[in-house]
């Protein structure tokens, strides 16, 4: 183990993300113990964790194929990030039910020569590309053609409004190749062979009258980081006793165990669910003997990748989807949008840009959310949610998920999208211009949502607390210290005050300008056309 531990020092994660390009995924685990062992990070492990519990399975072909064109979407703000989706893509090159596929890449602010040195080097033959820098959308935001955009080129856009120049060129490209089919896909996320084995599918979604169908996530969680840290604490907790007490061995049964957990607790990686509490103190366990051969070879790999936890990368609890053998059965009603989103109807696109609230300085998020509140209530989109799993992978981003303003803004974005999908589920809306009275309505379900989830965030803060004093049990030598001294930081009553601070700051005035602002912003974008130059190379 030694000689083994020496030859490696020099293995990054690039190496390892190189190691799971999805030519390598369906390789043993023994031979990436064998290679990598010392160096473990949780993707690897998360990936593995993923394969083993669902036995790989894929879903197999409709009886009748039907070839289309594939239309994807990506917005990059960390070429890093791209360039591992983009070597993803060599698994559907070639794929039986894909007649061409595009790629349309929005690169934010100041990346454009690193985003197209990216595409350069990492792109796949075979597929055709267009990159939209600043020097295409800035005259066209002028316009008006992606809403309340801005119109200069000083710093990066927010996700908003990439997202919406994304859906506007995207948009453009499905219209001018009937029968296309869109995939608006972020760039964290790597597709894998059973991402791969539902493409077939979509045809057949298409057909049965369906606008928008929403994907779901394996591996990370798409909330931000602080919003999982109480769970995955509990499970570190929970499994450095159970390696103090029973080593390596102990109790058996422990993965089905797991199993009835996520089946009797849908957001058992979510600390904040409104669905149910259960999940909060009944830990999920490691498979301890794939973390090496020995009680302190485990411990040491344990407490070395525990550090991940911070940003959001769930290594405990990795999000599992469960690919259903009737798709078309297993699909139903939604408007929670995430990261991966395939499009059928170019006008859903076309007719609604990303919208969010705007507090002070703090942008809310989930605007893909009320995107699709939007297309459901305003332009009568059929939106349906799936079980077509893509990998989303936190490990190799350089973010701080430690950020007091997203953890806000996620606040007022899940009470503006809570407000108002509460409001709009009892109405035939066919206009987003609010009566007062409608307004009122809205905005008082939204500030209850928000001090819900307030009161959520303060009870698992606490907990942490508690939880950061009984790993110190666990921090021997200071092992853990790279783990717990950023959350000790974190949870002070100082953090907590200011956190409550800013989201008291939303009040019904910013709710009534947002509300106000809906339709006109809609309307500016959904009337304008985008100027001659977008088409891609070849179209």
């Amino acid at each position: 183990m030694e000689k083994k531990t020496a030859s490696l020092k020099t293995v990054n994660n690039e190496q390892l993300c190189e190691h799971f390009t999805p030519e390598h995924y369906r390789q043993p685990l023994r031979s990436f113990e064998d290679k990598y062992w010392p160096r473990l990070t949780p993707i690897p492990l998360k990936e593995f964790s993923a394969k083993n519990e669902t036995n790989n399975r894929s879903i197999e072909s409709p009886s009748k194929l039907t070839k289309f064109q594939l239309v994807l979407g990506v917005i990059s703000s960390e070429p890093v990030q791209l360039a591992r989706f983009l070597k993803g893509l060599t698994l559907i090159v070639g794929h039986e039910a894909l007649s061409t596929i595009t790629i349309l890449i929005v690169a934010n602010r100041g990346l454009e020569k690193a985003v197209r040195s990216t595409i350069s080097e990492n792109l796949p033959n075979g597929i055709r590309y267009k990159l939209i820098s600043d020097k295409d959308y800035l005259p066209n935001a002028t316009l008006g053609a992606f809403g309340p955009c801005p119109q200069t080129n000083e710093g990066m856009l927010d996700i908003v409004n990439t997202r919406t120049i994304l859906q506007k060129y995207l948009s453009a490209v499905m219209e001018q190749n009937p029968g296309s089919i869109g995939w608006i896909i972020d760039e964290d996320m790597t597709i894998t062979p059973r991402t791969s084995s539902f493409l077939a599918w979509l045809p057949e979604f298409q057909r049965a009258g369906i606008d928008v169908l929403l994907g779901t996530y394996e591996g990370d969680s798409p909330n931000p980081g602080p919003n999982g840290l109480r769970v995955q604490l509990v499970d570190l907790l929970h499994n450095l006793e159970r390696l103090h007490n029973s080593g390596i061995g102990g109790r058996t049964g422990l993965e089905e165990e797991n199993k009835a957990l996520r089946k009797a607790f849908p957001d058992y990686y979510y600390d904040l669910s409104r669905k149910h509490k259960g999940h909060l103190e009944t830990p999920f366990w490691i498979n301890l003997n794939e973390l090496g051969k020995t009680t302190d070879e485990v411990r040491k790999n344990l407490i070395n990748i525990s550090s991940a936890i911070l940003k959001g990368v769930c290594f405990t609890r990795p999000l599992i989807s469960n690919i259903p053998n009737q798709p078309l059965d297993g699909s139903f009603a939604s408007c929670n949008r995430g990261g991966n989103t395939v499009v059928f109807n170019w006008r859903a696109l076309a007719q609604s840009p990303n919208l969010a609230i705007h507090v002070d300085y703090i942008t809310g998020r989930r605007s893909d959310m009320i995107w699709a509140i939007i297309s459901r209530y305003r332009n009568d989109m059929n939106i349906q949610r799936v079980n077509f799993p893509i990998l989303h992978s936190r490990a190799y981003s350089p973010k701080n998920e430690l950020v007091r303003s997203k953890v806000v803004g996620e606040i007022f974005g899940s009470a503006i999208f809570a407000g108002l999908d509460a409001f709009l589920q009892n109405m035939s809306q066919r206009s987003f211009s609010f009566k007062p009275d409608e307004m009122e309505e809205i905005a008082s379900l939204t500030l209850r949502f928000r001090n819900q989830r307030l009161f959520l965030l303060r009870e698992n803060w606490y907990r942490i607390q508690g939880l950061i004093d009984a790993l110190e049990k666990h921090n021997v030598d200071g092992e853990l210290n790279n783990l717990l001294m950023p959350l000790r930081k974190w949870v002070t009553q100082e953090n907590w005050t200011a956190l409550e601070n800013e989201c008291s700051n939303l009040t019904r005035e910013h709710i009534f300008r947002f509300l106000n602002s809906m339709e006109s912003s809609i309307t500016s974008y959904e009337t304008t056309r985008l100027l001659p130059g977008w088409e891609v190379a070849g179209q």
